[in-house]
């Protein structure tokens, strides 16, 4: 049922013919709303507003919701709501399991992709903007009807690790008794030491190849790093009141068994064509192409988000893709949307 102020809204605007505008009344003894409705149309009429205000009360059918309007200095016409109709909102709003909210009409599956953060890093204020706006999106929508499936997409794989386990395993450090902020630090003394030798940058790549393939040593400093960081992200949720758990993680690490299917798929459908040794997608209109195989033959992000949707599309079976994240990715995205339609790994039913 529509709310008492669009319902009263509605009707004065069926009076007069123009939004009324209506606002919450600045002082108590103002009434509940107020309009400037008349002011308006005194300047289209040529009239004086406080007569036009009058011929407006005059005409409205409000009785059932208000006490009688009355108008206020140069022509604001105040409206005070029955106590008896407030009562009876208050009484049906207790008893109905939607406290108010309009349910949709046709309720969607929505994946929202929100906060995102990176392993063995502290958020930063993007990860947060996205994270509150995120949960916003997720409270709104559910409490219309809305199954909502949350995908917190943390950076948890990529050459980083190999820095980082290599660090751990050359200065035997025990992850586990670290806290996130301590394993940040980590992360910038292993940068450090990578930038500057070359011998423990070519050891760290090696760790990659390791990481990749299961070593059980590499994998096991690997997932203390994860867990030490998501303790320091639940932290950071619980004082935020989020609903993110661990349940809703789907990080880089999740797709990795994907990425070859999802590569040979815009290779068999001839989208992604071999250029100076890595497979990219050209998309018209762009400068760059997108790369989603390196010379190398690791994958990078952009075939890690195609196959984020593909499995958002194919098994989670959303009808809508909800992405919060920094402005300055607009472009990523939209190009990606692009490439992802076009291999149909994005259906046009599904809106992104």
């Amino acid at each position: 049922m529509p709310s008492l102020p669009s319902q009263l809204s509605a009707r004065i605007e069926s009076a007069t013919g123009v939004d009324p505008q209506l606002r919450p009344s600045t002082k108590p003894q103002f009434g509940h709303f107020q309009s400037n409705v008349a002011l308006r149309l005194a300047k289209q009429e040529g009239r004086p507003p406080r007569d036009v205000a009058a011929d407006i009360v005059a005409k409205l059918d409000v009785a059932d919701l208000c006490e009688t309007p009355d108008v206020a200095g140069p022509g604001f016409i105040n409206f005070r709501l029955r106590s008896d109709v407030l009562a009876q909102v208050a009484s049906d709003l207790v008893t109905d399991p939607h406290v108010g909210i309009a349910q949709a009409d046709s309720p969607q599956r929505v994946v929202i992709d929100y906060s995102a953060p990176n392993v063995a890093k502290q958020m930063h204020v993007g990860h947060l903007r996205s994270t509150i706006i995120g949960d916003c999106f997720n409270r709104v929508l559910s409490a219309q009807g809305h199954t909502v499936i949350p995908q917190n997409h943390i950076g948890d794989w990529g050459t980083q690790f190999g820095m980082l386990v290599q660090y751990v395993v050359e200065h035997r450090i025990d992850v586990m008794e670290m806290d996130l902020p301590e394993v940040e630090q980590l992360y910038k003394d292993s940068k450090k030491e990578f930038d500057a030798d070359p011998e423990f940058a070519d050891r760290a790549r090696l760790r990659v190849v390791k990481l990749q393939g299961g070593d059980e040593r590499t994998l096991q400093i690997w997932h203390a790093l994860i867990d030490v960081s998501l303790a320091g992200f639940n932290e950071t949720y619980a004082r935020l009141g989020v609903l993110l758990t661990d349940d809703d993680l789907a990080g880089e690490s999740t797709y990795n068994d994907d990425l070859p299917r999802v590569v040979d798929e815009l290779e068999a459908d001839g989208l992604a064509v071999e250029d100076g040794g890595a497979l990219c997608v050209f998309v018209e209109g762009q400068d760059a192409p997108m790369i989603v195989r390196k010379r190398d033959g690791g994958y990078g992000y952009d075939a890690t988000d195609l196959a984020a949707i593909r499995r958002r599309v194919g098994k989670l079976k959303a009808d809508r893709i909800v992405y919060v994240t920094d402005v300055r990715q607009a472009h990523h995205f939209e190009v990606l949307f692009q490439v992802a339609r076009k291999a149909e790994f994005l259906p046009e039913s599904v809106v992104a």
